[in-house]
């Protein structure tokens, strides 16, 4: 999602790689959030639950050392956020097996 002609437009306007990878992740978040927050909720089956997934694949996304590396973001935070979603009921059902 990093091609060329964005590092060029970030050069010229004095942007920092860092500044652009918040830039991407931001509009990640703007433009797909409301369903990626839909998507984990039903897979979850907690709302709670899955806005704290979400903020866990954003932050994942942050820290990637070449978000340009990863050519199609969104779904990338999507698979991301679902590994993490499938971890989180993976723990859950191991609670409810230690506990019962």
């Amino acid at each position: 999602m990093f091609d060329d002609s964005q590092r060029q437009e970030q050069a010229a306007a004095g942007e920092k790689p860092a500044e652009a990878r918040a830039h991407l992740i931001e509009r990640l978040f703007r433009e797909h959030n409301d369903s990626l927050l839909r998507f984990l909720a039903a897979r979850l089956g907690s709302h709670q639950e899955a806005k704290e997934v979400a903020q866990e694949a954003y932050v994942r996304m942050l820290q990637l050392d070449e978000p340009g590396a990863v050519s199609y973001l969104r779904a990338f935070l999507f698979k991301t956020a679902s590994n993490l979603a499938i971890d989180r009921l993976r723990t859950r059902a191991h609670r409810e097996r230690t506990v019962a």
